[in-house]
């Protein structure tokens, strides 16, 4: 390089002016061009390395909570939440900076970045609610039909503490278990307001059973949001159902999902919408989730003596919440008494036998009082906005007008197979130090334990007697 360019200048100053200069700039041009290129893939490679290790960053949080690590940002951890990850600029920014780089200036694994984003952006929280009474018989039909169809989904849980809190260990060793709280339910304010919007008519335990449901519910959507803002990120997907709902099926996947509708089950409606189980994006579980913190704004829209139903229908109304209805695969254990399906009003009781999606209608494990094409016409003569149990094949119905019947657990078993069975067997026969020991070793796989201590879970439980389903 040195010697053509000093060759050029001698021959420049005392040779033919015009020629040699066109010579020498056309050879400055051709041994200037590769490092002007270099410099550029330089300026490039730079700006590309804290976008990849944002990526990598964010790809640890879904491979486990043990190296979770988050990229590290200026300013109030706050305000990053309200900025950079509401409005979603950072995802914007990355995708629009790929598209419009020159396919040269990419890295190597510009792909994998897209994906990871790709995978970050649709991250799902499953969030169960409820009372583990009966975890031993649907626990595990949970993971099965529910966890696994979404394997990387961020499990939550909130439930009251009560003798039967140690069952919830049959979600030990179960990947993303991200906050759980177990809290001494305490009664809530029955205010004149949430008298005259809601009714006790349907409850079983009156307005304060409905009031006690809600604050499982929106229990849910606190752990949910506090975990986000402790990560600084959103889900994109968030599942909500009740810990005892039994599954037969698997729960729809997330192709089904839509963003901007909320997806409920056909049935039990009971002149609302059926909210024993919801799936939707972020913005329509905020609206589905806050059970107790819209009661007053219903109640400003003119809204009176509401039932569960009725009021979930009103919340999604209020917000102009698109609802879809599909068939899910669950139903509801149910220990109250129901008189035989024979009227419009009534409400089936369905054998956890039955084969068809049940729609989280009510059901028990029986030897079926109705079945086939008899039981297929009572239900088709149910109000379809009432106690329907939506549209289902094999549906088999129970008597239900009694406690269940006296060798449930057979039909339990065979309905469930032998390994449920087995499991449920020797979780109700476990001995009080194994529960201890069990329920720690479960606490230690939460990265939020909100909970009292394995020892008060496990003496919480009286093992005099066990704890079978009673009306």
């Amino acid at each position: 390089m040195n010697g053509s360019l000093w060759s050029c200048g001698s021959h420049g100053l005392y040779g033919k002016p015009a020629k040699i200069l066109f010579v020498c700039l056309f050879s400055v041009m051709v041994i200037a061009i590769p490092y002007l290129i270099q410099y550029q893939q330089l300026l490039s490679q730079q700006f590309w390395i804290p976008q990849l290790a944002l990526q990598r960053s964010s790809s640890i949080q879904l491979e486990g909570r043990s190296e979770r690590q988050q990229p590290t940002f200026k300013g109030d951890a706050s305000s990053l939440y309200d900025q950079t990850i509401l409005s979603s600029a950072f995802d914007n920014h990355s995708l629009s900076i790929d598209q419009a780089s020159p396919a040269e200036n990419r890295p190597a694994n510009s792909s994998t970045i897209l994906d990871l984003k790709q995978d970050q952006k649709d991250r799902v929280a499953i969030c169960l609610v409820g009372g583990a009474r009966a975890f031993e018989l649907t626990g595990l039909t949970i993971v099965k039909y529910v966890l696994d169809v979404y394997n990387g989904a961020d499990l939550f849980l909130h439930a009251p503490l009560d003798l039967n809190s140690y069952k919830f260990q049959l979600l030990e060793g179960r990947s993303n278990l991200a906050a759980i709280r177990i809290f001494k339910p305490i009664k809530l304010p029955e205010t004149q307001l949430r008298k005259e919007l809601l009714t006790s008519a349907g409850s079983p335990s009156g307005i304060q059973g409905l009031l006690q449901y809600f604050n499982l519910v929106e229990g849910c959507w606190k752990l949910i949001t506090d975990y986000e803002k402790k990560h600084s990120f959103r889900y994109k997907w968030i599942i909500r159902t009740r810990v005892d709902g039994y599954w037969n099926g698997p729960i729809p996947g997330i192709s089904s999902l839509m963003e901007g509708s909320y997806l409920v089950p056909y049935g039990s409606q009971f002149g609302g919408f059926n909210d024993r189980v919801g799936i939707g994006d972020r913005e329509t579980s905020r609206v589905a989730l806050q059970r107790l913190s819209l009661l007053p704004r219903l109640y400003n829209q003119s809204y009176r003596k509401l039932n569960s139903e009725r009021l979930f229908r009103a919340q999604m109304i209020s917000a102009k919440i698109k609802v879809k209805l599909r068939r899910f695969n669950f139903c509801i254990l149910s220990y109250r008494h129901y008189g035989l399906p024979n009227g419009v009003w009534n409400t089936p009781v369905a054998s956890i036998s039955s084969k068809g999606p049940l729609n989280g209608a009510k059901c028990r494990p029986c030897t079926p009082l109705f079945s086939g094409l008899q039981a297929k016409a009572i239900a088709e003569a149910l109000d379809k906005s009432w106690g329907w149990t939506g549209p289902t094949d094999g549906l088999e119905l129970c008597d239900a007008r009694h406690n269940w019947e006296q060798h449930w657990e057979d039909a339990y078993d065979m309905a469930a197979g032998s390994e449920f069975a087995a499991i449920r067997k020797s979780l109700t026969e476990q001995p009080l130090s194994e529960c201890i020991k069990q329920v720690d070793l479960f606490r230690q796989q939460w990265e939020i334990w909100d909970a009292p201590s394995s020892d008060v879970i496990c003496l919480e439980n009286n093992r005099a007697t066990p704890h079978y389903p009673t009306p």
